[in-house]
């Protein structure tokens, strides 16, 4: 009886692990047939370790000078896959599209809870879709290498994810 109940635990339980992203808004559609997105990213509005943007940064001397690396670690990520589509991320000025991750949470292990939200250059008050990604950080290392491989796992799931969605 206690394995049937634990079975039906982790049934019930799975699609909260398995879907670490989710549409809540909108949809991907406009993407298809598109080439290029510019790329925007907001900490902002996070909570990291449970400071600001401002505050972690006095604490980790390196924020503002390495911020571009734990970026280029998701749009490589990201890129890996949507290339095979032809979409290229990253900034591209004449691009019709503007997607902008906005990091919420920044846990110490480097888990990242962020919301990705599309606007067109032409209306950029309208949010055409927005995703809620929950991706893992990394096991060993300083927080802000953590950051980096949860930058980087966010990339790769947001990839694969946009890219099933333009099959």
């Amino acid at each position: 009886m206690k394995k049937i109940c634990i079975i039906l635990l982790a049934i019930t339980l799975m699609p909260f692990f398995t879907s670490a992203q989710n549409i809540v808004l909108g949809n991907l559609a406009f993407l298809k047939g598109q080439n290029y997105v510019d790329f925007n990213v907001d900490f902002s509005q996070a909570g990291i370790l449970g400071m600001s943007e401002k505050e972690i940064a006095v604490q980790e001397k390196d924020w503002w000078k390495d911020r571009h690396i734990y970026v280029g670690r998701f749009l490589e990520s990201l890129n890996a896959k949507l290339n095979r589509k032809a979409l290229y991320v990253g900034k591209h000025e004449n691009a019709s599209y503007n997607m902008t991750l906005v990091a919420r949470q920044v846990e110490k292990n480097g888990n990242i809870l962020s919301e990705i939200i599309f606007t067109s250059k032409t209306n950029p008050d309208e949010c055409l879709c927005k995703i809620i990604m929950n991706a893992s950080g990394g096991t060993f290392g300083t927080f802000l290498n953590l950051l980096g491989d949860g930058m980087e796992n966010t990339g790769k799931a947001l990839g694969k994810f946009i890219y099933s969605k333009l099959k």
